[in-house]
């Protein structure tokens, strides 16, 4: 009869473990670059949507105003505007959400 060898069996557990942690990390990754690539398509959505209501923004207060060229920089103010509240606001907005997105996907728990 074939008696059980503890080595083996060690290697095999071994063996296991390391499949377990490639799937798991095989797993994990896609979901990652998923959800980066979507986010990034989404991201380019947004920018050119906002491009262009930033473009008929300044056209239409061009008209209102009588000066195109004030009309865009009252837009631009707009945008420096949202810049300063986005940098201001960035770590408790971007960085703790990521932290937060990260632990979650790969442990699984908060």
């Amino acid at each position: 009869m074939d008696e059980l060898n503890p080595m083996s069996c060690t290697e095999e557990i071994i063996g296991m473990k390391a499949d377990e942690l490639k799937l798991k990390t095989t797993k994990n990754l896609s979901i990652t670059f998923s959800r980066f690539f979507s986010l990034f398509v989404i991201l380019i959505m947004l920018m050119l949507t906002l491009l262009a209501f930033a473009f008929g923004g300044v056209l239409l207060l061009g008209d209102i105003i009588g000066n195109y060229a004030a009309g865009a920089f009252i837009v631009g103010g707009i945008f420096l505007i949202a810049l300063i509240i986005l940098l201001c606001l960035r770590k408790k907005l971007f960085l703790n959400s990521f932290v937060r997105f990260f632990i979650k996907l790969f442990y699984g728990k908060d």
